[in-house]
């Protein structure tokens, strides 16, 4: 009978996974018959390792049936986080419960009718991090209503203001550099889903939580570095990070909500953290008596998560991936390297919606150690439109020496003294007012490149390439190429993230040694790609980060006069 259960539990997941959505089948435990459904669509926190890491926990340990749902591209079938497409949505019409990690998304009305559905009914709902500002969408598309901006006075602030109790606030700590300490209010520790919970860190930097109403139950400090031990951010006062309220439907139905600004990969590492959220799905799905300070939850098949970013998610994985309790999180489990190709042709571009085609600023996929062949010219690349390549110094080394001033470089255009030549001058210096860099056009081009030509074939060891200070992010998702003599491709290292310097072992596959400016070991440079000033809005744009916000007196106004003049320029801001 367990053989036959067994392998009904796979099928169920095999038949799921083919229709682009994940189920883990429900089991013994106080979930059991009950339904979850996670919904996986944020372009930078990576969700979709988050939620089937914890979808498989609530069903293995717990009993829940788990349906875990993605942003998939229509023509490939990958994962493709924040491109606003999410089938299976249907599945929200038997939830029990929703838990939500979007970001800015407008999926087609087919789609958003099943959420609509669930949330007039009262479905309770569980939120994580970008969920505040899920939706973004225009005033006139039918479920405008939802947009973290909405200004209707029927639904004022959209999802994330209505159901979660916050919108889109801002950041109250710096991504990889500031680290967060969590703590339990005072007087809340009875909480059922402050069961068992302690020495909560997280790796996510912080921020703003200003729940309109609710209850409580923790308080997020930053803290200057990235261990639980860093000191706390004297300059920012610790800030609500989960709370428990209660939303309410046109109907005039109700339902529970347990709201956390948290939960990267990395963050779910955290046992105190871990433990919360699992609470936090039991106690929205009404099971706060089936919660114990030692219930089961350890991991459920191997996970080794991605550090977050934009762009840094495992490329070309479709959902099926992660079928059954054993398949890697993320899957594949190499989300460190660019795709490397060694004497082969460049693999052939997959089309994609334009709805989510993005500059990425990590690259996946496998490397290789072939011995690479000889080379005479070194190419970077930048795809992409409205791109600008500016380069402080790029390396060439053979036979233990820089060889790369014994060759002439070119560039696919040329900003004012940024000539190409400037890549290899021996001037590393970061700063542009060093005259030690080159810079193609300013008003940004398609596809811009920078070009070495050795003269010869050399057999090249290693490349490095040093950035430019305060515009790293154009380097994002760069490209580097090596042909021979008759320019055929010998090495090919492509979707690299930006750094400040590094080092590419080319006989190493394509190894990458991130190092800071100063020479030092360092990380890579997250966040989408900066392109040129007239490129407009992106598609998935980082969220600013904000300056602290000062309370201001009802019915203040400024005593000092003040007057515009003719042809003044004003930005009036505010948040009203």
């Amino acid at each position: 009978m367990k053989i036959a259960t067994a392998f009904l539990m796979a099928v169920v997941a095999t038949i799921s996974a083919s229709a682009q959505e994940v189920v883990y089948p429900g089991g013994h435990g106080a979930g059991h018959g009950k339904h979850i459904v996670f919904l996986a669509g944020d372009h930078e926190y990576r969700s979709e390792e988050t939620l089937p890491a914890l979808a498989r926990i609530l069903s293995k340990h717990h009993g829940f049936k788990c349906t875990v749902l993605f942003n998939v591209d229509r023509e490939s079938g990958e994962i493709v986080p924040g491109n606003s497409n999410m089938p299976g949505m249907e599945a929200l019409d038997t939830a029990d419960l929703a838990v939500v990690f979007l970001r800015f998304q407008n999926f087609p009305v087919q789609q958003m009718e099943h959420l609509d559905a669930y949330l007039n009914r009262g479905g309770p709902v569980v939120g994580l991090r970008t969920a505040t500002h899920a939706f973004r969408m225009k005033a006139d598309e039918p479920f405008a209503k939802y947009s973290f901006d909405y200004k209707g006075d029927d639904y004022q602030l959209g999802f994330g203001h209505q159901v979660l109790g916050q919108t889109w606030v801002g950041h109250y700590g710096r991504n990889h550099l500031q680290s967060t300490r969590i703590s339990v209010v005072d007087g809340k520790q009875d909480h059922p889903i402050l069961r068992g919970v302690k020495d909560i860190w997280v790796q996510a930097g912080g921020y703003v939580g200003k729940p309109v109403d609710g209850n409580i139950l923790t308080m997020a400090q930053p803290l200057n570095g990235m261990t639980p031990e860093s000191p706390a951010d004297d300059s920012k006062p610790p800030m609500p990070s989960e709370w428990t309220r209660t939303y309410s439907t046109s109907t005039g139905r109700t339902g529970r909500v347990f709201t956390s600004l948290y939960g990267t990969p990395e963050d779910l590492l955290n046992d105190g953290y871990r433990r919360l959220l699992v609470n936090g799905c039991l106690w929205a799905a009404g099971l706060e008596d089936a919660i114990t300070p030692d219930a089961e939850i350890s991991f459920v098949g191997p996970f080794h998560p991605t550090t977050f970013g934009n762009g840094t998610h495992t490329k070309g994985i479709k959902p099926s991936a992660y079928v059954g309790f054993e398949t890697p999180i993320p899957a594949g489990h190499d989300t460190k390297k660019p795709k490397s190709t060694t004497g082969q042709n460049p693999p052939a571009k997959r089309t994609r919606q334009k709805s989510q085609t993005t500059v990425s600023d990590a690259g996946t996929g496998s490397t290789t150690k072939e011995p690479v062949k000889p080379a005479r010219f070194v190419r970077i690349e930048l795809p992409g439109q409205k791109r600008i390549l500016t380069l402080a110094e790029v390396e060439v080394f053979s036979g233990g020496r820089n060889i790369a001033a014994q060759g002439k470089a070119t560039q696919s255009s040329t900003n004012g003294p940024g000539v190409a030549s400037k890549a290899i001058d021996g001037n590393k210096d970061s700063d542009w007012g060093k005259q030690g860099q080159t810079h193609t056009s300013n008003s940004g081009e398609t596809n811009p490149w920078w070009e070495l030509d050795l003269g010869k074939e050399e057999n090249i060891e290693k490349i490095g390439v040093w950035n430019r200070a305060g515009f790293e992010r154009r380097l994002a998702g760069f490209t580097l190429v090596l042909l021979d003599s008759d320019r055929r491709e010998v090495f090919r290292l492509a979707d690299i993230a930006a750094p400040q310097g590094m080092e590419l072992n080319v006989q190493d596959g394509g190894s990458l040694r991130y190092l800071a400016f100063d020479g030092q070991p360092g990380k890579p440079v997250v966040g989408a790609a900066m392109l040129a000033a007239s490129a407009g809005r992106q598609q998935a744009p980082s969220e600013p980060d904000l300056a602290d916000l000062a309370e201001v007196p009802a019915n203040y106004r400024d005593p000092a006069p003040f007057a515009f003049r003719k042809a003044d320029i004003v930005a009036i801001l505010g948040n009203g």
